[in-house]
């Protein structure tokens, strides 16, 4: 069973860059988020612990209303500049340490490829 702290560990582990390339911080690290704000940004990585195992990211600007404004899945951002197709992304839902390392890393080089010149 995954805990909290090794998904908090690991996700931190993989989004380490948005610290250092694109000065974010982490605001909060409570179930079921982890959140990154920077300028204008805010990253919301997002798992389902005690449901689903749920795994999805989102992009929003800070000011944004969350209830009059709509967040930007990682694979709109990836689709505006010609990323995977339909069929080339899928939910996940990791159920093992194994499987949520791989997730994570894969949300990550993703939000990397295709978030990175939004935020410079």
């Amino acid at each position: 069973m995954i805990t909290w702290h090794q998904f908090t560990e690991i996700a931190l582990n993989h989004f380490r860059y948005l610290k250092t390339e694109f000065g974010f911080k982490k605001q909060s690290s409570e179930p079921p988020f982890i959140i990154f704000d920077a300028n204008v940004f805010r990253i919301l990585i997002f798992y389902d612990i005690n449901g689903s195992h749920e795994l999805d990211l989102s992009v929003r600007k800070i000011h944004d209303d969350p209830s009059r404004t709509v967040s930007t899945g990682i694979f709109v951002m990836a689709k505006l500049q010609g990323g995977p197709t339909d069929e080339d992304y899928q939910l996940s839902y990791p159920k093992t340490l194994e499987s949520l390392n791989e997730q994570l890393e894969r949300l990550s080089m993703t939000l990397r490829k295709y978030g990175s010149k939004f935020f410079v």
